[in-house]
């Protein structure tokens, strides 16, 4: 999930604190950022730990995001 990374590095977490945050086990979040599928349940723990705005943040990556950022007219600013 190339989202989740990012967001979990722009934040500041590793991803035993974030696991911690989310109260999700430890391996979860290595196994997601690899690509590996998950629970929508799981999805909604680590994107409210993150505090992100939609699942969609963590499911795109940076170009998809920009895209839709375009799409939407919004202005990035990283």
């Amino acid at each position: 999930m190339p989202g989740l990374r990012r967001v979990r590095d722009e934040r500041g977490y590793s991803q035993q604190e974030l696991a911690d945050l989310a109260r999700v086990s430890e391996y979860i979040v290595p196994r997601i950022e690899k690509g590996e599928r998950t629970s929508l349940d799981t999805l909604g723990k680590l994107a409210a730990a993150l505090r992100v705005e939609s699942l969609e943040e963590l499911l795109l990556d940076d170009a998809s995001i920009e895209g839709l950022a375009e799409q939407r007219g919004e202005l990035l600013t990283t």
